[in-house]
């Protein structure tokens, strides 16, 4: 079983949560001021784990966006190569091979102004 990054971020905050909720529970073994600064320790975790799982699903999503993009090109040039043999034949391009070049290039434009850039 391969571990992921996500998979290890979710184990340690359930474990913090559950450690935090012993604590919580059984007062006991702490004062008052060391679980607040417990609660406050995991509080800050939770939003850097949040932060992590956020920045590794916005990575994903740049990548997904790159293949799309690649494989779109791919049947884009692979069309316009079909095009440019039937001009040169002197045959009519038909309309459903312009139409279906003219979207897929329209569709890779607005994949590329959406993308994240930093």
């Amino acid at each position: 079983m391969e571990l992921k990054p996500m998979n290890i971020i979710a184990g340690a905050t359930a474990a913090l949560a559950l450690f935090a909720g012993v604590v919580a529970w059984d007062g006991r073994y702490t004062k008052q001021t060391e679980f607040v600064a417990a609660i406050e320790d995991v509080k800050h975790l939770m939003v850097e784990t949040k932060t992590d799982i956020i920045d590794e699903m916005r990575t994903e999503v740049v990548k997904n966006r790159t293949v799309m993009i690649n494989a779109m090109q791919r049947e884009a040039d692979d069309l316009e190569f079909r095009m440019m043999e039937l001009e040169q034949n002197g045959e009519p391009v038909p309309r459903y091979m312009s139409d279906k070049f003219k979207q897929i290039n329209r569709q890779i434009e607005a994949l590329k102004e959406n993308e994240i850039t930093d």
